[in-house]
């Protein structure tokens, strides 16, 4: 059983070796939330930017495993009567992502589907210019979270593409919460991404 499972590892690998990987930059907007740890917050508006390579599965054009690195501004606004706070929290994403397009033409649908890890690089609060509320609020929060993602996108001759995403946080990503509520992390993404590499 050994011997088979190892021989099949070495013609994946043997197969991603020879095929064609593409590659490139993609960004776009982030509206992120937290549920729980605020109540009925609202939404932190940002962006997200890296880059991605695509790894073709199977002999067709059509099935893909696309793993990322993204810069990810994410967060939540926290208002009321009295409070107007913006929680701001930076993120190194890593999605893994499984990619398949709906057909093996060059302009088409596509949807994608994978785990995604987060570590968190930064994190603020901004009270509108009251100090006393304000600074780094880092251990409030884990510094790593897990979600998975799924999403929809249109490609131009596989090259440009658009797509709108979702992530759902499966980790607590404030564990001290004194409510005793389990906060995760939400995030809807629109973005847009140029792939390098093609014939």
């Amino acid at each position: 059983m050994k011997k088979i499972l190892f021989s099949a590892l070495m013609l994946v690998f043997a197969g991603w070796a020879t095929a064609q990987i593409t590659y490139g930059p993609k960004a776009g907007l982030n509206i992120t939330n937290l549920t729980d740890i605020h109540g009925d917050s609202g939404p932190r508006y940002g962006f997200y930017a890296g880059g991605f390579a695509s790894i073709p599965i199977g002999q067709n054009d059509q099935f893909y495993f696309q793993p990322e690195l993204l810069y990810s501004q994410q967060g939540e606004k926290n208002e009321s009567e009295n409070v107007d706070e913006l929680y701001k929290l930076d993120y190194l994403q890593i999605p893994l992502l499984f990619k398949a397009y709906f057909s093996e033409n060059d302009t088409e649908f596509f949807g994608v589907f994978g785990p995604q890890v987060g570590f968190l690089i930064n994190s603020s609060v901004d009270t509108g210019g009251r100090p006393q509320h304000g600074g780094h609020v880092n251990d409030e929060y884990r510094n790593i979270d897990v979600g998975v993602t799924a999403g929809l996108g249109f490609s131009y001759n596989r090259q440009i593409e658009f797509d709108v995403r979702y992530f759902y946080g499966l980790m607590d990503v404030v564990p001290n919460d004194a409510r005793g509520h389990h906060n995760r992390t939400s995030i809807l993404s629109l973005g847009f991404a140029y792939r390098f590499g093609l014939n």
